[in-house]
């Protein structure tokens, strides 16, 4: 019996690393259809991403934090959820408050509408986009 637990836990810590769904906002397949994007980023933009949800607010420690983004939404209370973007300070996204705060902003209604495949799956790629302008802006001002 232990060895089919741990074996099921193995299977859940290896599948959805970049997940870690405290609220359990997302089914399996949402989950896997998540995975399937951020693993596209990241492969795509050489940088790494992690999405937790959490009851309450929560501080959140990385290992080894380089060039690495989370997406984190808290249930503050039975009635308010709110949800931040973090990003290393090697990727400079200070300059880009504004549009990080427009990430946000765009994809509330998903949040409010409890449609969080979509509210995710938006804001990935609107990061990703966001990622790829940052990198052809600096290879532009260090010509």
């Amino acid at each position: 019996m232990f060895r089919i637990v741990f074996l099921f836990l193995m299977i859940n810590i290896l599948s959805f690393g970049k997940i870690e769904d405290g609220l359990n906002l997302l089914n399996l397949k949402d989950k896997r259809r998540i995975e399937k994007l951020i693993t596209k980023i990241e492969n795509s933009k050489d940088i790494i991403i992690y999405i937790k949800t959490v009851n309450g607010e929560e501080s959140i420690q990385l290992e080894n934090p380089q060039k690495t983004v989370m997406i984190i939404v808290q249930k503050i209370n039975d009635e308010k959820v709110a949800s931040e973007l973090k990003f290393t300070e090697d990727l400079r996204m200070e300059d880009r408050e504004h549009d990080l705060n427009l990430i946000l902003v765009n994809n509330k209604d998903y949040m409010f509408d409890a449609k969080y495949e979509d509210y995710f799956e938006n804001v990935l790629m609107e990061i990703d986009k966001l990622v790829d302008y940052s990198e052809k802006e600096e290879k532009v001002t260090d010509k």
